[in-house]
């Protein structure tokens, strides 16, 4: 999410969607080739903003039990 937010070029914002394919829980009801295909017609702000809507905002946040596991530790 910062890491969207904090994007100020186009490359930084390719990044950030490229790594959202290979490791970011998406919403499973965005339909992924539609956004890659249309996400370059759209304005900076737009981009951001769509990338931001399509992150799965569940798996923001850790159950408190989980908290502690060492796959969540950064």
């Amino acid at each position: 999410m910062k890491s969207i937010q904090n994007a100020k070029t186009q490359t930084e914002l390719h990044n950030v969607l490229e790594f959202m394919l290979e490791k970011a829980e998406i919403d499973f009801r965005v339909d992924l080739k539609a956004v890659k295909d249309n996400l370059n017609e759209l304005s900076f702000s737009d981009q951001k903003k769509l990338l931001i809507k399509i992150i799965d905002k569940n798996q923001l946040y850790y159950n408190y039990s989980e908290i502690d596991d060492e796959m969540f530790v950064i």
